[in-house]
């Protein structure tokens, strides 16, 4: 994976991660292991998207297996406090639509990461 597409999918899981508007210390934990993932360095400044229109510009610039990696690298990250924050929700939502996947099964691939964290 070449550097401009690590940027991007950590911009969109940071997206969902500030969404909330509070950084959890799992969810910090969660992108300094993304980071380190993609061979980014530490110290990569991560401009997380401003809204699903942004991310979801991102998301199309992506190849279809980036795009399907991102969309569970979403749902790890909003279950990385434990807590399904709106905004996670509708993020996820939007990225599984634009992937054709339904909300039936968006819904239980968030129940299973979230049982994941309790």
């Amino acid at each position: 994976m070449d550097h401009s597409t690590s940027q991007s999918i950590c911009e969109i899981i940071a997206g969902l991660i500030f969404a909330d508007g509070e950084l959890h210390p799992g969810e910090e934990r969660l992108l300094a292991r993304l980071l380190m993932r993609f061979g980014l360095p530490e110290s990569t400044h991560v401009e997380p998207v401003k809204d699903v229109d942004e991310a979801l510009q991102k998301l199309r610039t992506l190849s279809e297996s980036d795009r399907r990696e991102t969309l569970s690298l979403l749902i790890e990250a909003a279950a990385a406090d434990g807590v399904l924050h709106p905004a996670e929700r509708i993020l996820i939502g939007a990225v599984g639509d634009e992937l054709g996947i339904g909300e039936d099964e968006i819904d239980r691939r968030l129940e299973v990461a979230l049982r994941a964290q309790a």
